[in-house]
């Protein structure tokens, strides 16, 4: 009964206000996650259905070691 009690009443409305900060933070890192999949998403799709590349500048083979 919190009529009769006035901690009770503080400590719900403190766990009120703790909910609300959780739910919007929690909100922001799911908006701030989904834009960083959709991203990568979108950066792989590209990579995958890119050409693929001619250059022979990423030839990084190591010359074989003599003797």
């Amino acid at each position: 009964n919190t009529a009769k009690n006035p901690a009770k009443t503080k400590n719900k409305t403190a766990k009120t206000k703790n909910n609300t900060v959780n739910t919007a933070n929690n909100t922001k890192n799911n908006t701030a996650n989904t834009a960083n999949i959709t991203a990568n998403n979108t950066a792989n799709n590209t990579a995958i259905t890119a050409p693929p590349s001619t250059s022979t500048s990423l030839n990084l083979q190591t010359k074989p070691r003599i003797g």
